[in-house]
């Protein structure tokens, strides 16, 4: 294993995992999210709400609608899925796209250009698996529902 490509698997993971696709849509999109950090959910008949402090697809599908949010969720998965696949193809026999992945995920929960605010990780999760082995969605997803 070469330490160099080990470097370059940790940064590079960890500086496009920190881009946040939820504050790149929002502030694109405009439609009056200006912060999706604070999200807040009346819940209908109660005086309570829920109040989602992460960053992420949720928030934006919340504020700006499915169709943003999704749009957020599918971009999120392909920053992560994208290198990891290359990686696992053009190394195979090495790590490297283990690392990126788990750098991914490191800083897409704590982003550095974001004073170290973002999302919960899910789509990251769910885009390196994809790359990794693609069964495993399915089966992460159904195990989620058997004992969720």
């Amino acid at each position: 294993m070469d330490i160099g490509m080990v470097v370059l698997a940790v940064l590079g993971g960890y500086l496009i995992g920190s881009l946040s696709f939820a504050r790149i849509v929002s502030a694109l999109a405009g439609r009056g999210l200006k912060d999706p950090e604070n999200v807040e959910i009346k819940l209908e008949g109660m005086k309570s709400s829920v109040r989602i402090d992460t960053v992420s697809a949720t928030s934006v599908s919340i504020k700006a609608g499915p169709k943003l949010g999704f749009l957020t969720y599918l971009l999120d998965v392909l920053k992560v899925f994208i290198p990891v696949f290359i990686l696992r193809k053009a190394f195979p026999g090495q790590p490297y796209y283990l690392i990126w992945a788990a750098a991914a995920l490191v800083g897409h929960v704590w982003p550095v250009y974001y004073r170290f605010r973002g999302g919960g990780g899910m789509s990251v999760v769910i885009g390196s698996l994809f790359a990794i082995d693609w069964i495993a969605v399915f089966v992460m997803s159904l195990g989620g529902i058997i004992l969720g």
